[in-house]
């Protein structure tokens, strides 16, 4: 264990957390049928739908908010746990997502360092665009519902950097504030940076001394296929904008 030595000679363990995020649509989210697969990640019951209790990482805690909903609604777990078979997208415990197979390759690793912990924090929801964005300011959901059933329930990726909605007057608005927050345009994109603060504080109050944001896996699906030409210069606003925070 790493000891901090005060000048007036107090000792201080420092305990380190090394935070890796994920972000994304249901491949991120986690919607892979444990069924589904093979292996030892993928191992299941006996009655080939449920998770397997005893394929666990403890040395890989982790956290998620998964299709949070631009109505404020979405399956959090709230607390750090380690790394089960089964924490996917789905409170029926019969889906896996990216988490499992990091932990896998994380426990180890971990297992060696004392003071530092491995840290899975998630945010993310099927179906959705990182592109896709409203520039006015008065949307109303359920007509959206209509022609864009996930921009409406999820909102969109799109990043703060690139945010151009209008008031009526054409003044900027900012999205930041609590009186927009559910406005679609980058709604996931503000559930990750609040998800991100309120881990970094639930970090703290475990007694986190340093807090290290190692990477950020993002895994996007189909939402975006066609929009070639603006995909990089709107990944690299996100990926940036992000940076930003941590």
């Amino acid at each position: 264990t790493v000891q901090i030595v005060k000048a007036n000679d107090e000792q201080v363990t420092e305990k380190i957390a090394d935070v890796y995020l994920i972000a994304g649509q249901s491949n991120a989210s986690g919607t892979s049928l444990i069924a589904n697969g093979v292996g030892p990640c993928y191992a299941q019951q006996e009655n080939n739908s449920y998770a397997d209790s005893s394929i666990r990482y403890e040395n890989v805690l982790y956290n998620h908010l998964v299709h949070p909903t631009t109505k404020g609604v979405g399956y959090e777990i709230s607390n750090f746990v380690p790394v089960t078979q089964g924490l996917g997208g789905s409170q029926s415990r019969s889906h896996i997502g990216p988490e499992l197979g990091m932990a896998k390759y994380l426990d180890p690793i971990y297992a060696e360092k004392e003071n530092t912990d491995a840290i899975i924090i998630k945010v993310a929801a099927g179906g959705t665009s990182l592109i896709n964005h409203y520039d006015n300011v008065n949307i109303n959901i359920e007509e959206m519902e209509e022609n864009d059933f996930a921009g409406a329930s999820y909102g969109t990726w799109y990043p703060e950097s690139l945010w151009n909605v209008l008031n009526e007057d054409g003044s900027k608005v900012d999205l930041m504030n609590t009186q927009f927050y559910r406005h679609p345009t980058g709604h996931l994109y503000r559930e990750l940076i609040s998800f991100i603060k309120t881990n970094y504080e639930l970090l703290q109050a475990k007694g986190y001394t340093k807090i290290n944001f190692k990477a950020l896996c993002w895994m996007q699906g189909e939402s975006d296929v066609g929009n070639l030409r603006d995909y990089p210069k709107v990944l690299k606003a996100f990926t940036s904008d992000v940076r930003n925070y941590v």
